[in-house]
């Protein structure tokens, strides 16, 4: 009864987005330390990843409940669009500051990197308002189980394979995070387009 909702066209839209809030929180949690490793290692006074890797999710952790409140007062769609808006904003920005001369530009890079968090943070709580405004109560909870277990599998898994690759093939994550831009740009017009227009199929 419960795997109907896999034949359902908004379980696999709000799968996306979902995939792509908490899958980059998950995702980028397992990929800080190597990242900044690798983008800074070399350089004199690097700094040590593992005094950084723990930051990252603590923010998207404790902005979580925020996001909560403010999908509640302002609607989910409505907090899902700034959402991609930081994702796009703070990875594009991101791809700039992978090229360091000195162990000083890690601070504008690390502020990035936690801009990343902040919005996955708060996306989790806006895609979830979202699913449960969506659909009625005996399918929302499958739909919720089903989303978070399809985040890690289809991006917070590959998140740090892709930018080992990204490094590996380019000597740098760019390739990885313009990839990532796109999706999020994808994530935003899909909440454009289904929920957050007017006339939209399922405002919420």
């Amino acid at each position: 009864e419960q795997m109907k909702i896999v034949k359902l066209k908004h379980t696999w839209i709000q799968t996306v987005l979902y995939t792509l809030t908490f899958g980059t929180f998950s995702g980028m949690a397992a990929a800080t330390p190597t990242l900044i490793r690798e983008v800074f290692g070399k350089l004199p006074d690097a700094p040590d990843p593992l005094a950084y890797a723990w930051i990252g999710p603590l923010v998207g952790a404790l902005i979580r409940p925020v996001g909560g409140v403010l999908s509640d007062k302002f609607g989910g769609a409505n907090v899902t669009m700034l959402v991609f808006a930081i994702l796009l904003g703070s990875t594009t920005a991101l791809t700039f500051l992978t090229a360091p001369t000195a162990s000083a530009q890690f601070t504008l890079f690390f502020v990035a990197v936690l801009g990343m968090f902040f919005g996955a943070g708060i996306g989790n709580a806006s895609v979830f308002k979202q699913i449960v405004m969506i659909f009625d109560p005996k399918q929302a909870s499958p739909v919720l189980g089903f989303t978070a277990a399809m985040a890690v599998l289809l991006f917070g898994f590959f998140v740090p394979i892709m930018l080992g690759r990204s490094i590996a093939a380019t000597g740098s994550p760019n390739q990885a995070l313009w990839f990532f831009v796109a999706l999020y740009a994808v994530g935003l017009l899909l909440n454009y387009w289904y929920y957050w227009r007017r006339g939209a199929e399922k405002p919420c």
